[in-house]
């Protein structure tokens, strides 16, 4: 309900590049311009309105803004409401919960098919990508269309609490986009997940989710400027709010995040969980698709598996589930590292996966399996 306000870095203002400025959810900057969606202006709520200021004049440059002549109707009439804006390219994406458009500053683009998105904060861009949470799933568009890129975990997408939907929330890191869509239950399947957050992997396009101790409800990328920056400018004095840190660094940002408790934490640090006394160990489970084996009308007749970890893998556990079958836990081989044996006579037409392990180790990856069995005649 506030007005919209100002600030130079050492007090807020109401006047200077805000004068006349319209009140609003959302804000973009895109080609010299801000860009406002959801606007109270006048006293009146307008939901389906985006309006811009005027470019940057005078000296020192100002903004000024003229809603009368600077805004852009968004089909108001189709009873969706403006969610959240993004740049993606040269072009300011508008989304509403159903409907996502874009305006290239010449004119408005409803894009066929493509749904908009339940939270602003879900709304990120990686690698040319832009990626967003719809009621049906996470959406990616890259220009001209958006593809939908959950189906894999639909049972996942399913299982968000409709009232959190608006909360979800992610930030990006190198090749993931990361996206926390609080606790998963999905009654037809049974599925249930505390504090979920999934991590879609862009440059090999998987995906997969973990289960966090917390409710994080905002995310920060931070570099560490106390120590390991290379500063280009030695006479320069880095003390002045004023002065811009024109420097390199020469590791990833650290990832931070806010809880609904008030407490701040950073993401992916360390290696064991706090405990009252000490440490204890970090659990690790991940599971695969189904495998047919190329062969879904034969019998296979299963051998061994030989994973592949991007480190020696040691502790860990590989349970395989045969068709509908209870899970059962391969036997390692212990002669040859990542090999692991099936029961004498285990038989089926699908096979699916479970990798667990849990210790104070390093971080690792898995860069594939190996599968080895027979096929032994058709189903019948």
């Amino acid at each position: 309900n506030d007005a919209s306000r100002f600030n130079d870095l050492t007090q807020w203002y109401t006047t200077t590049n805000v004068t006349s400025m319209a009140k609003a959810k959302y804000i973009k900057l895109y080609l010299s311009r801000l860009y406002l969606g959801y606007v109270v202006s006048g006293g009146t709520t307008y939901p389906s309105k985006v309006v811009y200021s005027d470019l940057p004049n005078g000296s020192p440059i100002a903004t000024t803004w003229n809603d009368s002549l600077n805004y852009i109707d968004v089909d108001t009439d189709n009873g969706d409401t403006i969610m959240g804006l993004e740049v993606n390219a040269s072009v300011l994406l508008i989304f509403k919960k159903n409907n996502l458009y874009y305006y290239d500053t010449n004119q408005l683009y409803q894009i066929p098919g493509a749904p908009g998105t339940v939270s602003q904060r879900s709304v990120k861009n990686i690698q040319g990508h832009t990626l967003y949470l719809h009621t049906t799933g996470i959406w990616d568009y890259s220009g001209g269309q958006a593809t939908l890129i959950s189906r894999k975990i639909q049972d996942i997408i399913e299982g968000i609490s409709s009232k959190f939907l608006s909360s979800t929330n992610a930030f990006v890191s190198g090749d993931h986009y990361y996206l926390y869509v609080g606790n998963v239950q999905n009654t037809r399947t049974g599925l249930t997940i505390s504090n979920c957050l999934l991590d879609y992997n862009i440059a090999f396009q998987n995906i997969c989710w973990r289960s966090l101790n917390n409710n994080p409800t905002a995310w920060m990328a931070y570099p560490d400027d106390r120590a390991l920056l290379t500063y280009n400018d030695p006479n320069t004095t880095y003390n002045d709010a004023n002065t811009t840190y024109n420097s390199v660094a020469p590791s990833p940002d650290k990832i931070y995040f806010g809880t609904d408790t008030g407490q701040v934490f950073q993401f992916n640090t360390g290696n064991s969980m706090p405990g009252t006394d000490v440490p204890f160990d970090i659990p690790f489970q991940i599971q695969t698709k189904d495998y047919y084996l190329d062969y879904p009308a034969f019998w296979k007749l299963m051998q061994k598996v030989i994973l592949f970890p991007n480190f020696a893998g040691k502790g860990l556990v590989l349970q395989a589930k045969l068709d509908d079958n209870d899970w059962i836990t391969l036997k390692d081989s212990h002669k040859e590292p990542g090999v692991y044996i099936f029961p004498s006579g285990a038989r089926c037409q699908r096979v699916r996966f479970r990798i667990i392990e849990s210790s104070q180790s390093g971080q690792y990856a898995f860069e594939g399996l190996d599968i080895y069995f027979s096929a032994t005649g058709l189903v019948r």
